[in-house]
């Protein structure tokens, strides 16, 4: 990783992704979150340990992660999703922004729906882990459509620049 890290100079953030299975033919792995992050088995070395060396100033991000439906085992995809926003406050702080990949089927057998309302149990185990009081934004689940929706960023102070701090007001005239 380093070798595509221009240097704190050029850099704020820093994202990692980690994906569980992707597609059906890696079903038969579908590696925790906390394994794809921390290098569980050979196929992901040590990449937590390699990404948080990187850099000690910029922020870090986990930019994409996901995993899709297992049709053989209804709450394998929840369990996933409950680990991965379990795991992140309690392993996984340093990151202080997440991203969900929500994409819909992909693939032209449609066996790929990374969304996270590919079905119930998926919306559920999301909507319990991302309660967590760690994450600063909360999890609304609509009523009438029970799909999950996130309320409305917070209002920021125009003279506050959360990265960097306050900053110094100019003189009134």
């Amino acid at each position: 990783m380093e070798n595509y890290f221009p240097g704190d100079d050029y850099i704020d953030w820093i994202g990692a992704s980690a994906f569980g299975a992707q597609v059906p033919k890696e079903l038969q792995w579908y590696d925790s979150f906390s394994e794809v992050l921390r290098g569980a088995s050979a196929k992901y070395a040590d990449r937590w340990t390699e990404f948080l060396s990187v850099s000690q100033r910029a922020s870090k991000g986990l930019f994409e992660f996901s995993v899709i439906e297992d049709p053989s085992q209804a709450e394998r995809k929840a369990n996933w999703l409950r680990e991965a926003l379990a795991a992140i406050p309690r392993d996984f702080s340093q990151f202080k922004l997440i991203n969900y990949w929500d994409e819909e089927a992909w693939d032209p057998e449609g066996l790929s729906n990374q969304s996270i309302n590919s079905s119930p149990a998926a919306r559920s185990g999301f909507a319990a882990g991302i309660s967590d009081p760690f994450y600063s934004a909360r999890l609304v689940i609509d009523s009438r459509t029970g799909d999950p929706q996130l309320p409305p960023p917070p209002s920021v102070d125009p003279n506050q620049n959360p990265t960097a701090g306050p900053t110094k007001r100019r003189p009134s005239m």
